[in-house]
């Protein structure tokens, strides 16, 4: 893992990740994404059950950015995962952020520097990336972790 900082790090590639690295990028900053699967999709690589498909139909569950619409047909009124597996990947073929994405990299660790002004982000094979800005895109649909405090 290259040690060069970023501007900003995204944890997450699912809705919200991909799209927020796309903005930001957009807008000029130097991104670098991090991503626990092998793959584009958030929860939708992972909720891989038998019938797995939303409960909102679409347009609500896509995107709204009419370049992320318009060419697209849904084949469900409630798209199945692996409908939104491929729409994902229509997605990146639209705003080519898989490029800045690590995947199989799972955040483990951040810690910011006052005396540097950056932030120190750890994957769990020991690599560190350093950026200026942290955003997390781990949604609500990511493992629970309870952490073990007393009282």
């Amino acid at each position: 893992m290259s040690t060069q900082p970023t501007d900003v790090i995204v944890v997450g590639a699912g809705f919200g990740g991909l799209y927020t690295i796309y903005l930001l990028r957009e807008r000029g900053f130097n991104v670098k994404g991090f991503e626990e699967a092998p793959e584009i999709g958030g929860c939708w690589y992972w909720n891989a059950y038998p019938g797995a498909r939303v409960d909102s139909d679409v347009p609500i569950y896509e995107y709204s950015k009419e370049e992320l619409w318009k060419d697209w047909n849904w084949k469900e009124k409630f798209p199945g995962r692996q409908e939104l597996r491929k729409y994902f990947e229509y997605v990146d073929g639209k705003l080519d952020v898989k490029r800045h994405i690590q995947f199989n990299s799972r955040v483990v660790g951040a810690e910011f520097d006052p005396s540097t002004d950056r932030w120190a982000v750890r994957t769990q094979d020991g690599n560190i990336a350093y950026s200026r800005f942290m955003v997390f895109c781990t949604g609500f649909a990511a493992k629970p972790y309870i952490p073990s405090i007393q009282g």
